[in-house]
């Protein structure tokens, strides 16, 4: 039986994530912990076939009194098991600087405030099975038709948002320069300010 294990210490966001996952996909177990200490006797006993975790697991998310346990909860879940399929959920501002999600080998970061319904198919997908790694976020900007302008800015929106929105891992999977990114992202503030509207602080 497939297996996902949500890791969030805000109560309603756990809540309301694993019953939409259990929605989604009836047939898949849907396990949740709190925090570090639940999760890893479960990562231990189970293998799962997608892990979902919060960056911040208690605490603030700004100054010396951040916890990011969701990062050594992927470190030590990467021990066991090295092909285990993880996304982060974050309402981090500086994430992107904080964190380098490429040696994490992390499949995509959501930031808060995100679209319930794109995790839910990312999941899904993940939980069939597909080969999610070859989305066209991989594909350079130099390979678009230079006439096809909203595709190509939709598509530099997909590989930033897929890095947390950081600039420079965007620009090298996207093979441009950082400027180039800079003038995207420009437009893309303009075309839909919400798409990088800060998250909810925690309390």
């Amino acid at each position: 039986m497939k297996r996902v294990l949500l890791v969030e210490d805000d109560a309603l966001m756990r809540n309301t994530l694993a019953r939409a996952l259990v929605r989604r996909m009836p047939e898949v177990v849907v396990d949740t912990a709190v925090d570090r200490e639940e999760a890893m006797p479960m990562l231990v006993a189970e293998r799962y076939d997608c892990l979902i975790v919060d960056v911040c697991l208690g605490g603030s998310l700004e100054g010396p009194g951040r916890n990011v346990d969701g990062l050594a909860v992927v470190m030590e879940a990467r021990r066991l098991w090295p092909d285990l399929p993880v996304i982060f959920v974050t309402g981090m501002d500086d994430f992107a600087e904080t964190i380098d999600t490429e040696a994490l080998n992390v499949l995509r970061v959501f930031k808060k405030p995100f679209e319930t319904g794109e995790l839910l198919e990312l999941v899904a997908r993940v939980v069939a099975g597909e080969d999610v790694r070859a989305a066209p976020c991989d594909k350079p900007l130099a390979e678009f038709e230079e006439e096809n302008d909203q595709r190509k800015l939709e598509h530099v929106r997909r590989v930033l948002e897929s890095n947390g929105w950081s600039k420079c891992a965007a620009a090298k999977r996207l093979d441009v320069d950082r400027r180039t990114v800079d003038r995207y992202v420009e437009r893309l503030a303009e075309r839909d300010p919400p798409v990088r509207a800060p998250g909810r602080k925690k309390a």
